[in-house]
Order: C-alpha cells, then sequence, then structure tokens
C-alpha cells in the first residue's frame, strides 16, 4: 500500500537518517557491532569438489569468497554494496557463478572474479500486512542452476497484474526465452535435474493447494488427492506457513520422492517421505512438543541435508529448544560428534558436503556468538577455518541465552528464553537486574535460540530479557497456533503476564523493574500492556505496532480480499468494531500511565506509518508521557543500518531514564 505523505511537525515526530559517526558507543562495543550476523545459506560446493563459496558479512556489507580446498585459501570474488544482501547463490559447472541480489538483479562471474555481468534485472513488487509471510509471491525465484557455465538458469517471477512467468536466461548469451505464463499458480520447485514439478494456488474460498506433475507436458493435479485426508481446522492465511497442513520441503535425489512436513494425522508437523508415484507416505520423523518444521533466522534455507555420493537424505534439522539434528548416514554423525567433542557448548551445524562427502562445511555458534565457518576435511581429519562471522565479538562478553517453561494460568505449558546479563567481573549479576519482556512479531512466528542483535545490546547494557512464546506462536503445533484465534492480543497478553510472574517468583525478576518492548505485532502488545495492566510495566516501547484494529481491518478488506478472509475469522470482522475496539491500544489511551517510546518507518508497508502517528496524537491529547521517532525512508524492519543502530542507541537511552540499570 502507499504510505501517507509526512505530515510536518506532527507532534514533534523527528524523521531521522544520521551517519554512524553520530552513534554513541557504550563500553567497549557500538550498538553496530550487534548488528553483524549474515544470514547462513547453505554452502554451495563446486560440482569438482575443490572449491566452496564463501559470503563474509563485514560491518554492513557483503563480499563473496571462493574458498580453494586444495590450496586452503580464500578469493574474494564481488564486494557488495551497504544493504545489499545475497538472497541465492549458486555453480554452473565449475567455473562460473550465478547469484541474486536483495530478491532482485542475477548477476554471473566468472570463477577467477573476471567478466561480471548483471543478465537480469527483476521487477521488485513487495507486499505485507502485519508481519504475514508471504513466500516468494514478491521476489523473482531463481528455480534451477544449469549443471555448466554455458547452460540455461530456469527463473520464475511473480507480479501481481500479471501473474507468473517462467523463463530461461542463457548464460553464454544473455537471451531469455518464456516458458509459460500462470495467471494463477505461483511458487514453483523444481526437482534435482529442473523439471518443473511443483506449483501452488489459492481457490476461490481462499484455500491454498499444492499442485504437482511428474513431466513438463504433462497437467498439474491437486496433490491432496495423493495424500491421506487432513483434519477439518481452520486454515490460515494461505501466504503464510502457519497452520498449514502440508508444507512440500523438497524433492529426493529419486525425482519420485518429495519430502513434506505434515500434521495431517497429528496436532504437529512431522516428517514423512513422499512416493509422487505410488502416493505412499512413509513417516520419517515426529517430535513430541515440536513441529518439525519452522522458520530460523540463523538457518532458514537449511531444512534436508543430501549426499550426492549416496544419493539419498543424509539427515535433516528442525528448531525445538535449539536446532535439533537427525542423521541417517553413519558418516555426517561421525562427523558431528568428532565436532561436538572438539567444541563442547556449541551447535555445531552441518551446512553442506561436496558431492564426494569428503568435506563438510560446518558452522559452530551458541546464544553468545555468532559463528565460526569451518571445512571438516573427513579423509585427513583436518578441520580448516573459514573465519569467524563477527571476529570483533569476545563471547566472554556476552550474554548466555537459557530456554525456560512455564505453566500459565490454565495450566498450558509455555516455551522462552531468558539471558541474563553478565558483570564486568564476567560472572553473572547477584542481583536482580531490570528485565525486559521482548514480544516477537507476527503473531504466528516464534522466538528461536542464538545470537540475536536486540537482546545482546540489552543485555550488554544490563538488562536481562524475557522472550515467550506465547499461544499464537508457530513451532509448537496448531492447537498452540489456534488457541489465540478469536482472542487477538487478549490471549498472548495473559501468556506474557503469566510470564512476568513466573520470572519475579523464580527470583530472576523485581516486580517494579519490569519493561516490555517489541516491534509488528509486539509493538502492539507493549502499547496493549501498558494500556491494560497499569503499573505491571515501568515503560514500553512499540515499533511499527498496528494500534487501531478498526481501521487496520478496513485497510485489508480494501486492498487484500484474500488476507481479509483469514484476517476476519482469526482477529476480527470489519462488522465487529466493538470487538475490534477492545483489543486495539488506541481506545485504551487513557488508561496508560507509563512511559511508552513510540517508533515506525515512514514507508511501513506492512503497518501504515499513519497508525503510529494517530496513537502519538492520542497520547499527546491525554498528556501520556511519551517519546516518538520517525524514520524517514524506512520499512517495517526499520532494515537500514544506520537507521538500526540508532533505533538500538535510542531504545537504551529511553530505558536509561526509566527503568534505570544503576539507578
Amino acid at each position: 500500500m502507499d504510505s501517507w505523505k509526512p505530515i510536518l511537525l506532527l507532534l514533534g515526530s523527528i524523521l531521522l537518517t544520521l551517519p554512524e559517526s553520530d552513534l554513541i558507543a557504550r563500553g567497549s562495543y557500538f550498538p553496530e557491532d550487534f548488528m553483524t550476523v549474515p544470514q547462513i545459506q547453505p554452502a554451495r560446493f563446486s560440482p569438482g569438489g575443490e572449491a566452496l563459496l564463501n559470503i563474509v558479512y563485514n560491518r554492513g556489507s557483503y563480499r563473496l569468497y571462493i574458498y580453494d580446498l586444495e590450496k586452503e585459501r580464500n578469493s574474494r570474488l564481488w564486494q557488495l554494496k551497504d544493504n545489499e544482501t545475497v538472497t541465492e547463490i549458486g555453480w554452473a559447472g565449475n567455473n562460473r557463478i550465478v547469484f541474486q541480489i536483495n530478491h532482485g538483479p542475477i548477476w554471473r562471474i566468472d570463477r577467477d572474479g573476471n567478466n561480471p555481468v548483471q543478465i537480469y534485472d527483476a521487477d521488485l513488487f513487495a507486499v505485507g500486512y502485519l508481519g504475514i509471510y508471504s513466500g516468494n509471491l514478491e521476489t523473482t525465484q531463481i528455480l534451477h542452476f544449469p549443471s555448466h557455465e554455458e547452460g540455461d538458469l530456469i527463473v520464475s517471477e511473480f507480479h501481481p497484474n500479471t501473474g507468473t512467468r517462467i523463463f530461461e536466461i542463457n548464460l553464454a548469451t544473455g537471451k531469455e526465452k518464456e516458458i509459460s505464463k500462470h495467471d494463477d499458480l505461483f511458487n514453483f520447485a523444481t526437482d534435482h535435474v529442473g523439471t518443473i514439478r511443483i506449483a501452488h494456488t489459492v481457490t476461490g474460498s481462499g484455500k491454498f493447494r499444492i499442485l504437482h506433475r511428474r513431466a513438463d507436458n504433462q497437467s498439474w493435479k491437486n496433490l491432496d488427492d495423493l495424500l491421506p485426508a487432513s483434519p477439518n481446522r481452520f486454515q490460515y492465511d494461505p501466504f503464510s506457513i502457519a497452520g498449514r497442513n502440508h508444507v512440500l520441503l523438497g524433492f529426493g535425489m529419486d525425482p519420485e520422492l518429495a519430502y513434506l512436513a505434515s500434521n495431517a494425522a497429528s496436532d504437529r508437523m512431522a516428517l514423512f517421505e513422499f512416493n509422487l508415484n505410488t502416493g505412499k507416505l512413509a513417516l520419517i520423523h515426529e517430535d513430541p512438543v515440536y513441529d518439525v518444521f519452522s522458520m530460523d533466522p540463523f538457518i532458514s534455507k537449511i531444512r534436508l541435508i543430501f549426499s550426492e555420493k549416496e544419493q539419498t537424505l543424509a539427515g535433516y534439522q528442525y528448531i525445538a529448544e535449539k536446532v535439533e539434528r537427525h542423521w541417517l548416514l553413519p558418516a555426517y554423525e561421525a562427523v558431528e560428534n568428532k565436532l561436538d567433542e572438539r567444541f563442547p557448548g556449541k551447535l555445531n551445524i552441518i551446512l553442506g558436503t561436496d558431492p564426494n562427502d569428503r568435506y563438510f562445511c560446518v558452522l559452530s555458534y551458541s546464544s553468545r556468538h555468532p559463528g565460526t565457518l569451518y571445512v571438516y576435511d573427513a579423509q585427513l581429519d583436518r578441520l580448516l577455518s573459514l573465519g569467524e562471522l563477527a571476529s570483533w565479538i569476545d563471547e566472554e562478553d556476552m550474554a548466555p541465552m537459557e530456554p525456560v517453561s512455564f505453566q500459565a494460568r490454565d495450566g498450558h505449558l509455555m516455551h522462552g528464553y531468558l539471558t541474563m546479563p553478565v558483570s564486568d567481573s564476567g560472572n553473572e549479576s547477584k542481583a536482580v537486574p531490570p528485565m525486559i519482556v521482548m514480544v516477537h512479531g507476527g503473531p504466528w512466528v516464534r522466538d528461536v535460540y542464538g545470537f540475536l542483535a536486540d537482546v545482546q545490546w540489552l543485555a550488554y547494557n544490563g538488562y536481562s530479557v524475557l522472550q515467550i512464546n506465547y499461544r499464537g506462536s508457530s513451532g509448537y503445533g496448531f492447537k498452540h497456533l489456534d488457541m489465540a484465534r478469536q482472542r487477538y492480543g487478549t490471549a498472548s497478553l495473559e501468556d506474557i503476564i503469566d510470564g512476568v510472574n513466573w520470572a519475579v517468583s523464580e527470583g530472576y525478576a523485581d516486580p517494579e523493574l519490569v519493561g516490555i518492548m517489541g516491534g509488528s505485532y509486539g509493538g502492539y502488545s507493549a502499547a496493549l500492556a501498558l494500556a491494560l495492566h497499569p503499573g505491571k510495566f515501568r515503560c514500553g516501547v512499540a515499533i511499527n505496532g498496528n494500534f487501531d484494529l478498526v481501521e487496520m481491518t478496513r485497510i485489508i478488506s480494501r486492498e487484500s480480499p484474500v488476507t481479509y478472509r483469514y484476517w476476519k475469522e482469526f482477529v476480527g470482522s470489519v462488522f465487529r468494531k466493538d470487538a475490534l475496539r477492545k483489543a486495539s491500544p488506541i481506545e485504551h489511551v487513557s488508561g496508560i500511565e507509563d512511559p511508552l517510546f513510540v517508533i515506525a518507518g515512514e514507508k511501513d508497508e506492512t503497518v501504515p506509518v499513519q497508525q503510529s502517528r494517530e496513537f502519538v496524537a492520542a497520547l499527546e491529547k491525554q498528556h501520556i508521557p511519551h517519546e516518538y521517532r520517525e524514520y524517514r525512508g524506512e520499512d517495517h524492519a526499520i532494515s537500514g543500518r544506520s537507521n538500526h543502530v540508532h533505533m538500538l542507541e535510542n531504545i537504551v537511552n529511553f530505558l536509561q531514564k526509566h527503568l534505570p540499570v544503576d539507578p
């Protein structure tokens, strides 16, 4: 949606775009030191197995390297600009690399760094509402990399006005050749040899469907016709992972085998092998607590690990308390056991192997450090370091994150994470520090274990951080997710309050020294908590929150009919204004007693900035103590590096005023 034009001098709001030199350091670290953790992608070994693509993030920009496994040497391939990220990368034969920047432009470059050419300039289209995960709908997707440097790259591109087109780009000439166009199909997938086998669609009633075919010349069939009948559950937004009955994870080395996460047979997502020829579904693994499928900001594209040598699935990973790893091939398990012995207390995650299962690329990390990348040579039993993801961070300075659990008021078991600050001496502080409850967005995502920039920045400044995967979060089965339906805002708030009471009862928090903050749904929750539970929190920070559900529902009903089908069932219909008002912070401003810091991105396309402006106007009218910061040109995540680190600094300054560590 279009953002409203800035209103000058609105309640003294400040439009900020500051250079890094204006940032203030605290102690030995700057806030940007915590913002330098790249998203780890699967390891990309060359087809010959003698080289590995290595993506290095260094304080604001990415660099592409090729690591020569025989010479044990890194060579820089490409320098990206600030705020550019590599969203897809792969080999075309042994001598050419293809990569995509920010889901848009596609480049090719020779292995020696010569002849860089942009072969496609994507027409990006971004859309989102309240953090709904929209998959690849708004992006250009590389579906398949060719096996040689002059082959054809298979690409799909979606646009809401023209649908999806699939085309080939010849890497030698750059010429395009259209394969097909589709008005109602999207999110295509190929098998390992490049045959387009999977597509997705949404029915007229808003139901999500997975379609499949066995060859390019065959018609599409509904995959549900081959699968066991699913329970008649409420189906969440079709573009969201949350609440899905079946999620296709990928093809096996045998193109007739696919892998599914499915909760058709139980409350939780389990992992299945699915034979597309016979329709046979074989259970591989089911967890008693967690979905065997979830999104993770650290290894978001890593779920299945295949062995080219053995032509089979080697193992799989999913998010439980931490990353769970299960291996089907003994050789892979033996490698991980060696690494666990060498790096105790770390999560040692295999990211991929070369075609001969000799070299294993591994990330070793913890909640106190983003980690180090290694290559393990199984033939020589040697470990080669590719470097730390953040060499400037000393693990001893960082705070440990621990998984926690507690019972909510109705007996429902809740899970989350607690991070306690470390004192100057390196020991955990004996005094109970002030606590910040950090509420995740969504609500249909979840918090995970790992090195989290915002959490570590708060802990470094002396605050403990409690994160709760309240009901409505994904990853804990359908029931836990669905318990928030028709209780938008209130169900999660009860769990947050119960979490604070648990932390106090266990001695982790002082009931007089608790604050709350979050972004998107988390920002909404922070404002609602201050409004409905005055005095429970000393202060709050609300980032890009949706404060007026009546207006938000109007916008969604007008601009996104598909999303509205979900929204009116999960949150409320535009015709149920009384219920929407009860859950809207803007309707309860008079109940707020404690200081609130409201932060917004001027160009937020998920929650319009007008939500924040009108909420701040209401705070001003009621003389509620508050601060407001609006970042020019920023999106829902305040993703610009300078603006984000400036926001972190301002959040700590606000907390020190109203919830000081050393009063």
